[in-house]
């Protein structure tokens, strides 16, 4: 039940994070308030609409088959490429979304495991000092999650990366790779592991300082594609 709910709050925090960039929709949304409706500025009650009426509209809707995407393929002078037959054989489907809330549920989970140790180590020796976790109260564009103190009250700043095994990989952001080089000994990352939300139990490795010894495998790039020289000799093919 408690996983259930856990989902179910990471599903609203995926669509909200949606709901609050699409400026049509909120300007739709404060027309149809009056002044005896509650405004709600996190949006947290349109975002609950929005799934209620989607998963209501689900059950309703009578099961269709989709017509393929009609893709043009072109080379870069827009020519128009011949391209093979769509595949026939048997795909896999992907929940992406169901994946993504359950990743979603699962790092949050692992930031209040963090804030939870944070808050007992501080409690004996430094009772006035609070741990903040400033990725829930500001966002995660900071390039860490939380913010704490040492035992000696020097604040430091935790990134937390959580997974269920200890083989399981974790991706470093670029946000998060200048942080820890900005902030020094001061950044530290809790590596998780081993992580059961059920038994509540969980492994913990924390390293200090830049993140550059881990960041030694880029798995994307980000690409502002523009024709240049070198694509005027690349060999057109037709398949």
């Amino acid at each position: 039940m408690y996983t259930n709910v856990e989902m179910y709050i990471g599903l609203c925090e995926i669509v909200r994070e949606w709901v609050i960039k699409d400026d049509e929709l909120l300007k739709l949304h404060h027309g149809r308030l009056g002044a005896d409706h509650y405004a709600d500025p996190a949006y947290h009650l349109l975002t609950q609409d929005i799934i209620y009426a989607t998963v209501d509209n689900e059950w309703q809707m009578e099961p269709v088959e989709e017509e393929p995407f009609d893709i043009k393929v072109m080379d870069d002078e827009g020519i128009e490429v011949v391209v093979p037959p769509p595949y026939s054989g048997k795909a896999i489907k992907t929940d992406f979304l169901k994946l993504a809330v359950s990743q979603k549920v699962l790092g949050n989970l692992g930031e209040q495991a963090v804030l939870d140790y944070e808050r007992r180590k501080l409690y004996e020796l430094q009772p006035e000092l609070h741990p903040v976790w400033t990725a829930k109260e500001k966002g995660d564009g900071l390039g860490y999650d939380i913010d704490s103190f040492d035992l000696d009250g020097t604040p430091i700043v935790i990134e937390v990366k959580t997974t269920r095994t200890a083989q399981a990989p974790f991706y470093i952001s670029d946000r998060e790779l200048e942080a820890s080089k900005s902030y020094g000994e001061r950044y530290c990352l809790y590596r998780l592991f081993d992580f059961d939300e059920h038994t509540r139990r969980c492994k913990m490795i924390i390293h200090r300082g830049s993140l550059e010894c881990f960041c030694t495998h880029p798995v994307s790039y980000k690409v502002n594609y523009k024709r240049s020289p070198i694509n005027q000799h690349v060999k057109k093919v037709s398949y």
